[in-house]
This record gives structure tokens, sequence and C-alpha cells, in this order.
């Protein structure tokens, strides 16, 4: 499998979360569901250090064994709760006051900032919808990776003024990704979710 990297700042965001939104003692729980050497980066991550891929993917798999339990909605939710907070307050004021589009265009940027080693990003958007289409990352077959694009895309989106946001799965394979978010105004009511694939895709 591709050598891959996630910065701190992910952990540290996702430690907050655990401690503000569950429980102080959650982190000790999740930290013993994952490899010892791994231990650390839940219980004490640093902003600016670097983790491997593993981390991640095993941190997943730990909250949504202690506390989503397989709910597709409720993960996804985890994930734009901690996108949201993962953007400080003055970015949000800067977010209204840009549309969805040029925002979803950045997408490699935040991945480059959050990540590196293997995988890429390439984004197409207009007005009223973008696709974003992730390339060469060997970890698209583990469904919790599915819903971390779709929670961290759409509240993206939403954070643009006047703006309500939906995000699909359209396609996968084991190292790709296409993501559709669609953009929406402020009266339309919807959430994200993965979207049924096509006859030809292949089940997982």
């Amino acid at each position: 499998m591709a050598a891959s990297e996630v910065k701190g700042l992910w952990f540290v965001v996702a430690r907050s979360y655990l401690i503000d939104r569950y429980d102080p003692d959650l982190p000790f729980r999740m930290a013993d569901l994952v490899d010892p050497a791994l231990r650390q980066t839940i219980l004490e991550p640093m902003r600016s250090a670097w983790y491997p891929e593993a981390s991640l993917q095993q941190f997943m798999a730990a909250f949504d064994e202690l506390v989503t339990h397989g709910d597709r909605k409720r993960l996804v939710a985890a994930f734009e709760e901690c996108t949201l907070q993962g953007v400080h307050r003055f970015f949000q004021a800067l977010l209204r006051l840009t549309n969805p589009d040029f925002l979803l265009k950045k997408t490699p940027v935040l991945w480059n900032f959050v990540r590196r080693g293997a995988g890429f990003v390439t984004v197409e958007a207009d007005e009223t919808r973008a696709i974003v289409r992730y390339r060469e990352f060997p970890y698209f077959e583990d469904r919790n990776y599915q819903l971390l694009a779709l929670g961290t895309l759409r509240p993206l989106a939403a954070l643009c003024g006047g703006t309500t946001a939906r995000a699909d799965v359209l396609d996968y394979g084991k190292d790709w990704l296409d993501v559709e978010v669609k953009f929406y105004g402020a009266g339309f009511s919807s959430s994200s979710g993965l979207r049924a694939r096509s006859p030809s895709s292949r089940d997982s």
C-alpha cells in the first residue's frame, strides 16, 4: 500500500470533538482499540506532526465501534461537526462571503494541507454543483473514507452564505472516489448520504 500521512492538526481537532461532544474518557477507550504504536495519536496528538494513514483508519474504526455502530448518517454527521470545528471562526466569516464552487475548487489545496504522500484531488465546478475526484489513494474500499469525504465536502460548501448543500458518492474503486456536491438556496432542506451506485459498479 502506498505511503500516506495525515497532519496532526486533524487529530487535535478530532480529540477536542470527542471530549466536548461525548466524554473525556472516550479518547482513552478508543486508544485501547488501536495498535499500541498509534495510541498517542489519539491521546496526545501534536498539531504540526505527521502520522501514518493507519492512525486515521483505526481512529475512524474505533469511533464507529464505540459510538456510531455502523450508522452511516451519524458517522457523516460526526465528520461534519469535526470539519466545522476545524475551521477558524474568522475563516468561517470569510467563507460566507464567497461561493461554494470557488471554495470547492480549493479542495486540492486543503487535501495537500492535511496530507502528504499518496493521492491527489481534482475538481470540476460551476454555479450549481461540483464533482470532486480523488485518485491514487488506496483506501476507498473502506467505507469510512467515503463517508469522511462526504462529511468534509458538504459542510465546506454549506458554510458559504445562504447555501444548503448535498454531497453524494457517485462511484468508487480501490484507489479512487468521485463525489458530487450540489448547492441549493437557503430554503432547500436535504442531508448528505451515499447514492446507489450504477449497475456496472463493482460491490465491495
